[in-house]
């Protein structure tokens, strides 16, 4: 699940497991398949970006237009937030949260 940030506003989207209204609002907005969305956004398409914005605004039970959708770019801002497991990384290896590996003392 990650996070989105435009303005002051935060909306919830899950990029890898999103629901089908959520995908076919996306597709019917960009006019391709949820797979080329993914793929324009990682690209920076400001089409697909707008769609993403789109669809959360709607969600949320915003009157958008997507014509007339405007943001700045600076007031965007996708925050991923990885599970539990994943920021434990691997019980081995552990890293400080500057991503630097820890020395373990053996006991």
């Amino acid at each position: 699940m990650s996070t989105v940030r435009v303005g002051d506003d935060k909306y919830e989207f899950d990029f890898a497991n999103p629901s089908v209204r959520d995908a076919r609002m996306i597709e019917k907005i960009f006019d391709g398949t949820f797979k080329e969305w993914g793929q324009a956004v990682r690209d920076g398409s400001m089409t697909a970006l707008s769609c993403l914005v789109y669809v959360l605004e709607k969600k949320s039970g915003k009157a958008v237009n997507f014509d007339t959708l405007d943001f700045r770019l600076g007031d965007f801002e996708i925050i991923d937030e990885a599970e539990p497991a994943e920021e434990a990384g691997d019980d081995a290896n552990p890293t400080d949260p500057t991503g630097s590996p820890l020395t373990v003392p053996d006991a």
